[in-house]
C-alpha cells in the first residue's frame, strides 16, 4: 500500500529530476506502481491545465461582449 506522503514524495522527487528507478530505491516501491501515479497524476494536470483554458476563452469572450456592449450604450447606437 501506498501512502499519500508517498504519492506526493514521487510527485516532488519527479519535478526534481529524479529517475522512476531511484525513486523506487528511495521510497522503497515498485517502479510500475510509482509510474503508475507518476503518469496519473500528469494525466490529471493535462485534464485540469485544458479545462482551465476552456474556461480562459469564454472568460475572455464574455469580457469582449461586455466591453463592446458598454461601447455601443455609451455611444448611444
Amino acid at each position: 500500500m501506498i501512502t499519500i506522503i508517498d504519492k506526493h514524495s514521487i510527485i516532488n522527487l519527479k519535478k526534481k529530476g529524479y529517475s522512476n528507478r531511484k525513486i523506487a530505491k528511495i521510497l522503497r516501491v515498485n517502479r510500475k506502481t510509482l509510474a503508475k501515479y507518476w503518469y496519473g497524476h500528469v494525466k490529471q494536470n493535462a485534464e485540469l491545465l485544458r479545462e482551465n483554458i476552456g474556461v480562459r476563452l469564454i472568460q475572455e469572450e464574455n469580457q469582449n461582449k461586455l466591453t463592446n456592449l458598454i461601447y455601443f450604450i455609451k455611444c448611444g447606437r
